[in-house]
């Protein structure tokens, strides 16, 4: 099969590369252990002695087809090339069995799947593109976020390749090799790097495999995915995928913030009156109308009724659901979760989580959900008291216990203790960790945003934007989302009487926005009735959009469906039952990260 291995598989057509091959996999037997040679790894390539030195690069299995390289994206997740998930090698190849793919974060696997290996279970690969990605289980520790750039910025750039690639024209794979190569030419779908002076290029093998930027655009030392390698001449050139070019795509087929029951649609969940035994959902249908259910769920819906307790959604065991967690009550020492059964009924736990509830109890305190260090677990960050000087974060272990951690911060918790201040959760650089912002006090020109670290750590940004702080000022409701389905979150305002627009802040990446404030119709004025926003992609266009409910007397969900550009389309349709509930005295709409 070694011809079919030579023809080009993906033309890029970047710079002086046109000639670029596939990087694909050799054909191999039938049955783990017979994995044939695997295609791509660094051709003369440093090998790669230590764990430490490894940020996150995979060896990828293919059993019976062949083997290649990926990144460990989240605990539970690898991103490799398309033609390394099919039953052929190319990119329009047949998707296989998710259990034929087998993944090792290992220095010197070898040329089959060694024992211990994760195997695949769920394989998301759209046709068109040679990006694939796939779970695992179990799942392996220690994830590499993406780049935080674009990919212009990559061109003149040096970045690290990684792969379990052939180290020769034809020998060597199954040892984890790097190289540091240019980049010599970019396009909108990907870049070329060139061989250097030591005539390290990738190949064979190292398919799939991670092309790293070992800083970010904050000048941090984290490293981040910037390219998937995808094409090769073994030689002088080859052609990797361009991972901020497809970034919401990476991020979104994993998990939809707000989707309950798994279809990538985001829904809107209800807890918090009293008396209630139930979580009412109403799950997304795509086109603006919503189904509902409303089961009976245990314990739950008498926690989030307790005073001050202040319910947050996010999916805090990974598996792709959006779950409820609350605290704030004065007195507890737990963290009660329901963990979303994909149906409309929910599991519930409740365990106790150190100094946390305490920390939420304290006046002021604003739970903030988010996956603050890029696992695929959702946490729980707090700020806003006076006098802190740090943020408590409650790192979720999967099974609904926490870790906690409460690392100073410089000036954030100062100006979220700032009177009007909201909290907003997103992931403004776009690096697959999620970042908390801040708008509202009157008098400011500012966007403060506290970068995460992912180590309960934050940097933070205070730099001036044009017109939105003044907007945020004047009584708005904050929400954060991908409105541009760039990969990042961006900021939106609604709610103030008289406004016809809704002003959008499209985060830079780089603690800056860019502010649009375009007529919507009939929205804004659903929103100055009392309509709690919330915000999801409430069609799987991958750009996130804003629904309403909660005022007396609807009988409807309006929804502005996000355009890109700061433009929204509103729908406003029926929907049963759902807008009475989110009326009752004390009703919590939650979808997205959503902060009280």
């Amino acid at each position: 099969m070694e011809e079919a291995n030579e023809k080009i598989i993906l033309s890029l057509v970047l710079g002086s590369a046109a000639a670029l091959v596939g990087c694909g996999v050799e054909m191999g037997g039938a049955g783990e252990g017979a994995v044939g040679s695997v295609s791509d790894e660094i051709i003369n390539g440093t090998v790669v002695t230590s764990n430490a030195a490894n940020p996150g690069a995979v060896a990828v299995y293919n059993v019976g087809v062949g083997a290649c390289s990926g990144s460990l994206i989240r605990n539970g997740w690898v991103l490799t090339a398309r033609h390394c998930v099919t039953n052929d090698g190319t990119p329009g190849g047949t998707i296989v069995a998710a259990g034929n793919m087998r993944a090792i974060r290992a220095l010197n696997p070898g040329g089959s799947a060694p024992a211990g290996s994760s195997v695949g279970t769920q394989i998301i690969a759209d046709s068109g593109q040679d990006f694939a990605i796939f779970r695992i289980s179990p799942t392996i520790a220690a994830p590499v976020g993406l780049w935080d750039g674009d990919t212009a910025g990559l061109l003149n750039t040096t970045v690290r390749a990684m792969g379990y690639g052939l180290n020769t024209q034809t020998t060597g794979y199954g040892t984890l090799r790097t190289g540091d190569l240019s980049v010599t030419s970019t396009s909108s779908s990907g870049f070329v790097i060139s061989s250097n002076g030591s005539g390290q290029i990738t190949w064979r093998g190292d398919s799939g495999g991670p092309a790293f930027k070992l800083t970010d655009l904050l000048g941090r030392g984290l490293v981040g995915v910037a390219g998937v390698h995808q094409t090769s001449n073994g030689v002088s050139g080859g052609g990797d995928g361009s991972v901020p070019g497809l970034r919401a795509w990476i991020k979104r087929r994993q998990f939809v913030p707000g989707d309950v029951n798994g279809d990538r649609l985001a829904d809107i969940a209800l807890t918090g009156p009293v008396g209630w035994g139930s979580i009412p959902v109403a799950f997304s249908n795509g086109n603006g109308t919503f189904s509902v259910t409303n089961s009976g769920v245990a314990s739950f819906p008498g926690f989030t009724s307790q005073p001050n307790a202040k319910p947050v959604s996010g999916d805090f065991n990974g598996d792709g659901l959006s779950d409820i967690a609350v605290t704030g009550p004065v007195g507890w020492g737990s963290i009660p979760v329901a963990f979303s059964n994909g149906n409309g009924t929910f599991s519930v736990t409740n365990s106790n989580v150190g100094s946390f509830p305490g920390f939420a109890a304290t006046a002021g305190a604003k739970p903030l959900p988010g996956d603050f260090n890029g696992d695929g677990l959702d946490d729980i960050a707090l700020t806003g008291p006076s006098g802190w000087g740090s943020i408590p974060v409650a790192f979720s272990n999967g099974d609904g216990t926490f870790s906690v951690s409460n690392s100073g911060v410089a000036n954030f918790p100062g100006f979220a203790a700032q009177a009007n201040a909201k909290p907003v959760v997103g992931d403004f650089d776009g690096d697959g960790r999620d970042d908390i912002a801040l708008t509202g006090p009157s008098g400011w020109n500012t966007v403060p945003v506290a970068f995460s670290n992912g180590d309960g750590s934050f940097t933070v940004t205070n730099l001036n934007v044009a017109n939105f702080p003044g907007f945020a000022a004047q009584g708005a409701k904050a929400v954060a989302g991908d409105f541009n389905g760039d990969g990042r979150e961006d900021i939106a305002l609604t709610g103030p009487s008289g406004w016809n627009t809704v002003p959008v802040a499209f985060s830079n990446g780089n603690g800056t926005f860019a502010v649009t404030n375009l007529n919507v119709a009939d929205f804004p004025l659903f929103a100055a009735q009392g309509g709690k926003p919330v915000v999801g992609d409430f069609n799987g266009d991958l750009r996130d959009d804003i629904a309403l409910t909660g005022p007396s007397g609807w009988g409807s969900i309006p929804v502005a469906f996000s355009n890109g550009n700061g433009t929204f389309g509103v729908t406003n349709l029926a929907v049963a039952s759902f807008p009475g509930f989110a009326a009752t005295a004390g009703a919590v709409p939650l979808a997205g990260h959503k902060t009280p």
